[in-house]
């Protein structure tokens, strides 16, 4: 649960920052947030593997090539181009109706997992599902509603 409420904190900030941060583009912000992360857990595992006195595992992507490709895949397309239309909704949409699509990860993690490896859908993830449209939905009715009529009315 720690880590669970760090994470939400983290997101938050996230979203808070980023928005303030005017001065900068969105790729700028997605730079600075990744080479922010990789110098963090560089240095993380740089700390366990001399704790350890183990700098194998380190090198592995190194030897294994699928497993390189997996790493490729998740920072390039998983994580930058992820980040970098997050910036882009903050600074065109806001922090709070950006926030309020968070959950379609989820939606599309399970749906991936279904298309891609063969898991089968549950009642509790159509539940879960419908919930989360639900939610994304009654978060953004009156904003959508308001912006359109403004834009009919001028």
């Amino acid at each position: 649960y720690l880590m669970l409420l760090l994470g939400v904190i983290s997101y938050a900030l996230f979203c808070v920052y980023s928005q303030k941060a005017t001065g900068f583009s969105s790729i700028e912000k997605t730079f600075i947030m990744l080479g922010t992360g990789s110098i963090v857990f560089t240095t993380a595992a740089l700390l366990e593997g001399f704790y350890l006195n183990n700098f194998n595992n380190l090198l592995l992507p190194v030897y294994d090539f699928k497993l390189m490709l997996s790493i490729v895949y998740l920072s390039i397309f998983a994580t930058v181009s992820t980040y970098f239309l997050v910036n882009i909704s903050i600074k065109r949409i806001g922090t709070n109706k950006t926030a309020s699509f968070v959950g379609i990860s989820t939606l599309i993690g399970v749906i991936s997992g279904i298309l891609l490896l063969d898991e089968t859908f549950t009642v509790y993830q159509v539940f879960g599902s419908i919930l989360i449209l639900l939610g994304v939905y009654v978060a953004n009715v009156n904003a959508f509603s308001k912006e359109a009529s403004i834009q009919i009315g001028q």
